[in-house]
Formats: structure tokens, sequence, C-alpha cells
């Protein structure tokens, strides 16, 4: 008798699959929708005195009195204006941009090199001679405020411009909505104004005849027909900085200011201060 024995040998192939997990860079925040002028200032070329607008407004700026498109703005690359004289100035189309403070209206620009405030010192201003003066800070004054022409009135918003960092980049932003004016400097809330203006914005930099010259260098600057809110200013704030591509020591953090600082919930509290100054 034979005996026959089978062995069945089984192997076990153990598959390994690897998964390979591709994280995107984090994306920039994108500035608030809606804006009816974006001067940024970046599709130029050198020596171009006519800038086209990027928002939803078909109109053109005008660099005037001098001023000029220069290398290195609040980005860290594209291009800014540069303000060297005392005519210097960028005007918004043919009349300016209406402003409506019943809708509300919110302004904005990034500045830097402020000039000394032996004078006014306009950042918006209106294009006829009721033209009011959205912001600007007074002769003799660091308080950031506006004025009201035809009263000849400058009604203070409580934050010292002295605070502001000389040879770094500042988003001053202005809110005007009711009969008041807020303002907020990198994005933070610094203080409040009892007028808002109800004409339009035509000169940005300078009263549109010289003579008020804000800063040396004005960047990207932005109108929006509403009352962006004060999240939506934080958004603006960080869209720009953050594609500045890393060069963020351009930009100084919002400082302590020395003037009286309302809260954004209390009624204002400044007082106004006459002036017979024509302008």
């Amino acid at each position: 008798t034979t005996t026959t024995t089978t062995t069945t040998s089984t192997t076990t192939r153990t598959s390994t699959t690897t998964t390979t997990q591709i994280t995107a860079a984090p994306s920039c925040p994108v500035a608030p929708l809606g804006a009816s002028v974006i001067m940024s200032f970046d599709g130029a070329n050198v020596g171009d005195s006519n800038i086209a607008n990027e928002g939803s407004l078909s109109l053109t700026a005008q660099l005037n009195g001098g001023a000029t498109l220069v290398a290195g703005g609040v980005r860290g690359t594209g291009f800014a204006v540069s303000l060297p004289q005392i005519t210097s100035v960028v005007v918004l189309g043919a009349s300016g941009v209406s402003i409506d403070p019943v809708v509300g209206w919110t302004a904005s620009a990034w500045v830097r090199n402020l000039q000394p405030n032996n004078m006014y010192r306009t950042l918006f201003r209106g294009f006829q001679n009721n033209g009011h003066h959205p912001v600007l800070s007074a002769a003799g004054s660091d308080i950031i405020g506006t004025f009201q022409n035809g009263a000849q009135t400058f009604f203070p918003g409580g934050y010292s411009l002295a605070a502001l960092t000389s040879g770094s980049w500042h988003q001053i932003t202005a809110v005007g909505q009711g009969t008041s004016t807020r303002f907020f400097i990198n994005g933070s809330y610094v203080g409040v104004a009892a007028f808002a203006s109800n004409t339009d914005i035509y000169a940005v930099g300078n009263f549109q005849t010289g003579a008020q010259l804000f800063s040396s260098f004005v960047d990207d600057v932005r109108m929006w027909p509403r009352a962006l809110t004060d999240a939506e200013i934080v958004l603006s704030f960080s869209a720009a900085t953050c594609t500045q591509g890393g060069a963020v020591s351009t930009v100084a953090a919002p400082t302590t200011t020395t003037g009286t600082t309302p809260s954004p919930s209390t009624a204002p509290t400044t007082t106004t201060t006459s002036t017979t100054t024509t302008t």
C-alpha cells in the first residue's frame, strides 16, 4: 500500500497603498466686493499720467501737478504715486465720484510719509467750492477729521496722525453714514467725527489746486457706495498686506492714539472748532 501526502502552500501578499496629500498654499483674502473705485496703479506703466479705474465706474484718474508713478507700492511690487510737489494730486474723472451718507460711503487709501502739520493736509476732497473735505487734518493739528465747507467748520475725529510711523505704509479708511464719519487706521477703528460729507470725492492726496498735501506717497485708492462693516474693513487691510509677498515690514501695526477715541457704539463726544480759513 502506497500513501501519497500532498502539501499545499498558501502565500499571503500584503499590498500597501501610499496616499500623498497635496495641501495648497493658503490663499489671500479677497477685498470687499462692489468697489466703485479701485486705483491700484499696478497695471500702469512708468510715465503714465492717466490711470484707468479697475472698479465698477467708468472713469480715469489723472496724475497732476508733478505726481508720478514710482516702483514699490504697498504690496512691495507694482507702483505707487509719488506726490513730490505742493501741487501734486490725483483727481478722479472730470468731476469726482458722488457720495451719499444716507446709503453710506467708504473711502480708503494707503499713505506713506505724512507732510508736516503747518498746513491743512487733505486726503480726500470734493470737486466744487461747496465740496467738503471728507478726510483731512487741520493746520497746526495732527487730529484726523472732516471739514464742512460753507460753514467753514472742522470736525475732529479724535485720533492723532502723529502716531503713524514715518517710512511705513498706513491704510486710512473713512466711513460716512448718517451724520458722522468713522475712521480706521490699518483696519482698526480709531475715532468718529460728527459730520459726514454728502457731495463727492474728486481729489486724492491734496486739494485739487494744491497747498494741502497730505503725504509724500499714496497707493491703492478704493471707494465703495456703501458703508463697509468693521469686519470688511479688516478684510480690506488684510487683503492688501497679504498680497505684499511677505514684505509686511513696510506696514506698521495700528498704534495707540493720543487723542480722544470715542467708542463706536456711543455718540460722538468731540467738539467742533470753527475757522475762517477758506479752502
